[in-house]
């Protein structure tokens, strides 16, 4: 007679995934910019909504940067707002990790699209 072990089946338990939040994306992002030589600041426009969440200043570079939970991507009022900054000449883009904030600031991301 075999006797199958309950933690093989369907019903069994898995171990339980820690969910990355938005808010600990930005603030390990911002705390690594900081150690970098980054001028950090929260970005609110009053009245105007779907705004970057940061800026981020070092030297005469400035960019705007939103910030995703892990696997989330911009709403299409952010990607607007990101692709408004960058027809006026601005830095704008979204990051979902702290991998991604340091290629964006370190100038080595690729530029994002809303369809890629």
């Amino acid at each position: 007679m075999t006797v199958s072990n309950p933690s093989d089946g369907p019903l069994a338990l898995k171990p339980r995934q820690k969910r990355v939040s938005e808010r600990a994306v930005e603030a390990e992002s911002k705390r690594w910019a900081r150690n970098d030589g980054w001028y950090v600041r929260k970005f609110t426009s009053p009245g105007q909504r779907a705004v970057p969440d940061d800026v981020f200043l070092k030297g005469s570079v400035v960019w705007f940067i939103e910030f995703k939970k892990p696997g989330e991507k911009p709403t299409e009022a952010q990607w607007q707002e990101i692709m408004e900054i960058r027809a006026h000449g601005g830095n704008a883009d979204w990051s979902d990790n702290l991998e991604r904030t340091k290629a964006i600031l370190g100038g080595h991301a690729p530029v994002s699209t809303p369809n890629g």
